[in-house]
């Protein structure tokens, strides 16, 4: 699993850079199942207000800084989403890297989101999720999972809930990643 989260922060490397120029990692590529860059991100909920801004302390320059205006009785009040267009099969690796940063908080305490990969359908059926103290530094938050079933195209996603506290948060690019089959070292 190691190895996995190596080759993910590998990945992030890459999202500043053209594409073209990287064609001897075109295999890792082909393992990006949704479209990392901030603009292709959508943003849920009615007490937030979001905008694309330019930060070029983050991979590719861009940022999605959100603001949650209240806490939400649910942590997915407010969520950003980037949809996974392939197919998801059983035993596959998956491992998601978002870049979060904490802008604001009341009374300077630490950003909170929560990652979660799902269905991106009622009943929204989680496969993994993960809690985040998040830094007011740009930072990676990686969430790794073995899917457990069978997903077919488009009908899951990768959600960051950000509605536990009022807070504005910066969000880089997202990656999903699906490596395939689990399969033991050797």
């Amino acid at each position: 699993m190691k190895n996995y989260i190596a080759l993910a922060a590998f990945v992030t490397s890459l999202a500043g850079a053209p594409l073209a120029s990287h064609a001897q990692d075109d295999d890792i590529m082909k393992k990006i199942v949704n479209s990392p860059p901030v603009q292709s991100l959508y943003v849920i909920g009615s007490q937030q207000s979001n905008k694309i801004i330019k930060d070029v302390t983050v991979q590719a320059g861009s940022a999605l800084e959100v603001q949650v205006l209240s806490a939400g009785g649910n942590p997915w009040d407010v969520a950003v989403q980037s949809n996974i267009h392939s197919k998801i099969t059983k035993g596959d690796v998956l491992i998601a890297v978002a870049w979060l940063k904490t802008v604001k908080t009341e009374n300077g305490a630490p950003g909170q989101a929560i990652l979660r990969l799902q269905l991106s359908t009622d009943p929204y059926t989680g496969l993994e999720q993960q809690s985040f103290t998040v830094t007011n530094e740009w930072a990676q938050y990686q969430l790794k999972t073995v899917a457990a079933d069978n997903f077919p195209k488009d009908s899951t996603n990768l959600g960051a809930q950000l509605a536990l506290q009022k807070q504005t948060i910066d969000i880089g690019p997202i990656f999903v990643l699906d490596l395939g089959p689990d399969k033991p070292q050797s």
